[in-house]
């Protein structure tokens, strides 16, 4: 998309949200976007401030225009967790303003015990005994700046890739390197991939990873083509395949986060 269109296109939305004084520019924003108005909560925010009024009017042009929008599995999933993250951020900060709306200044012992106390997310995600002792886990990463890196272990963070693959394509690490120019999704999925291998011929029955993409949607067999290479789409069908084979045999596919995953490479920490 070219900057000359990208400028077309928000002044079109600022004409939009004004409610742009040419006919057509009515009728057609009208019929196809629908007339935007400001609700009563918009009005009092405004507070007879034109400026902000505008303001206001042109998010919600703009957010009638994304709703139109085609994303991609991947978009889809990135902005599910921008989402996920506003909300969690809003919680947190309704919570603390709350629990806290008496106190002038909040020591740090304060905001620890208040962490403590009344937000155990981060015991949660830190506490491994909600992982399963018998599963298999696998992760990828590119923290060595030598290309994408893929771990398959147990639950102690044992590789288990001599048991599945040439002993001559693992690294030092007990991981293995993809060739250059792959993504850190292809390497999830190759994790996988692998671990579907290994469970198949172990006769495991669970396997764990923190790659919502690859475990809720490319397992499925779900992805858009349009925006993936050829190995990225036969690769996400061998999944597939394998992970039918893997559900009828009784097994099962978890996510879990990356804090707690036996698998993570630490890259990110």
């Amino acid at each position: 998309m070219t900057k000359k269109f990208l400028a077309v296109s928000f002044l079109s939305l600022i004409l939009v949200a004004c409610g742009g004084n040419s006919d057509n520019s009515n009728s057609s924003s009208s019929s196809s976007r629908g007339a935007l108005e400001l609700t009563e909560i918009d009005k009092k925010l405004a507070n007879g401030n034109v400026d902000e009024a505008g303001k206001i009017l042109l998010q919600k042009a703009i957010l009638q225009e994304a709703k139109n929008e085609k994303l991609t599995e991947e978009e889809q999933y990135n902005l599910d967790l921008a989402k996920q993250e506003v909300e969690v951020n809003f919680y947190l900060r309704k919570k603390f303003d709350k629990d806290f709306s008496n106190v002038s200044a909040v020591s740090e012992e304060e905001a620890k015990k208040w962490l403590d106390d009344g937000s155990e997310y981060e015991k949660r995600e830190k506490n491994n005994n909600s992982l399963i002792k018998t599963a298999i886990y696998f992760d990828s990463g590119t923290g060595r700046g030598k290309g994408v890196e893929v771990k398959m272990s147990d639950y102690y963070s044992n590789s288990l890739l001599y048991f599945i693959m040439d002993s001559k394509l693992i690294n030092e690490f007990g991981n293995y390197y993809l060739s250059e120019g792959r993504t850190n999704n292809f390497g999830e999925l190759t994790g996988l991939f692998i671990a579907l291998k290994y469970a198949l011929k172990y006769n495991v029955k669970d396997i764990c990873g923190d790659s919502e993409l690859v475990i809720k949607y490319w397992a499925n067999g779900q992805y858009n083509k349009e925006n993936l290479d050829i190995d990225t789409i036969k690769l996400i069908n061998k999944v597939n395949e394998l992970y039918i084979k893997f559900k009828n045999n009784g097994g099962k596919l978890h996510k879990i986060s990356g804090d707690i995953n036996p698998a993570d490479l630490g890259f990110h920490k």
